[in-house]
């Protein structure tokens, strides 16, 4: 055998050594640079210069049998490598709990009961079983901001709260706890529009939603309760009125994550849910099938004084 092989053979273990942890270095760089998102990237512009000032000697100046490489080398770009993959890891894994934490309160507000009910009936048992929904949903939002301090604080030592890069990165989570509200929201008129919607009910095994009266008055037909809104607030309006408002108020039980770590009274995400245009998008079918019944109604009062 050639005395260069030899040489190598002699030293095969530290190079097997050397391959390894190349290996895991390029991985965790490669996935790095491939998976970091461009609203993230400036947040560890501090650690990528590092990284790269690390990695730099091993493309000019070290070589395969160069004298202590995994020492003076390797192992010390290992660790600052590793230190920024870890940090994106660790971000991304607070913003995917804070999806989760939103997509697993995804229900409705609203259920139909097994039975035809009073609209008064329904609707007192209808605010129990939401006011008992919306406390146990705050306590479960208010999580989300256990995660994003969790970011805060690992990569507070890379920027500052009040950079540019940090703004933007607030707008990011602020656009994907809007998005998860607005599904929230989403579940609740998803079910309301199912209940409202009068081709619901041309199936004749749909059992109604509410036993309406229909009384005569001066040869006229009154409902109770009426279907237009009212100055009591108790009609059929009202009372769809008071849901969606119900609806709405999943978007008031978490502060703005933009105001962690600011030292600022924190608001809520009234305002973009209400101007989503998926929300909008149902507030108009609500209306549309309102909209509807009311004209079946005043239809069957025709019929009758006919």
């Amino acid at each position: 055998m050639p005395e260069s092989g030899l040489s190598i053979y002699k030293n095969v273990d530290i190079f097997r050594d050397i391959n390894i942890k190349l290996d895991h270095i390029v991985g965790m760089y490669n996935h790095l640079m491939q998976d970091l998102l461009d609203v993230e990237r400036p947040l560890l512009e501090k650690k990528i210069n590092a990284m790269d000032s690390a990695l730099k000697p091993g493309l000019e100046t070290f070589k395969w049998e160069s004298n202590d490489i995994i020492k003076q080398f390797i192992n010390p770009a290992m660790q600052v490598v590793k230190t920024s993959f870890d940090m994106m890891c660790n971000m991304h894994n607070n913003m995917d709990n804070i999806e989760s934490i939103l997509s697993n309160n995804k229900k409705s507000l609203i259920e139909k009961s097994k039975k035809t009910m009073l609209p008064g009936d329904f609707l007192t048992q209808h605010q129990a079983m939401c006011e008992s929904f919306l406390v146990d949903m705050g306590k479960d939002l208010k999580k989300v901001h256990d995660e994003h301090k969790k970011t805060l604080e690992r990569v507070k030592s890379s920027v500052d709260k009040d950079s540019n890069a940090w703004r933007a990165y607030m707008d990011y989570v602020n656009e994907r706890v809007i998005n998860g509200l607005c599904n929230i929201s989403s579940a609740s008129f998803d079910k309301l529009c199912e209940l409202i919607n009068p081709k619901t009910y041309e199936k004749h095994d749909v059992i109604p939603l509410f036993e309406i009266k229909a009384d005569i008055e001066n040869k006229n037909i009154q409902f109770e309760p009426e279907f237009d809104f009212n100055e009591d607030g108790n009609s059929i309006c009202d009372i769809v009125n008071s849901w969606i408002c119900d609806f709405m108020k999943v978007s008031t039980l978490i502060t703005r994550v933009d105001s962690v770590g600011r030292g600022v009274a924190g608001g809520d995400y009234l305002n973009e849910v209400s101007e989503n245009f998926k929300i909008k998008k149902y507030l108009y079918q609500v209306s549309l099938f309102m909209s509807r019944t009311r004209q079946m109604c005043e239809d069957y009062k025709h019929e009758f004084n006919e």
